[in-house]
């Protein structure tokens, strides 16, 4: 008896534990998403290039000279 009692507990805060990661995750995303961002906008930046929007997406677009 005790063992299965064990064996519930464990499992329900493994549950726990994995429900809170996940809100944890979601909550947090918006946050994450903005420090990448700035992180590429800064790296193409300083490749030469410019930020612009395609679809969705930002895309780092460097001018190319044909001369």
């Amino acid at each position: 008896m005790l063992t299965g009692r064990i064996a519930r507990i464990t499992a329900a805060a493994i549950v726990l534990v994995a429900v809170a990661s996940a809100a944890f995750r979601v909550f947090t995303a918006p946050e994450r998403i903005a420090k990448r961002r700035a992180a590429d906008a800064q790296v193409c930046a300083a490749s030469g290039g410019s930020m612009a929007k395609a679809g969705n997406n930002d895309r780092c677009v460097k001018s190319t000279d044909s001369r």
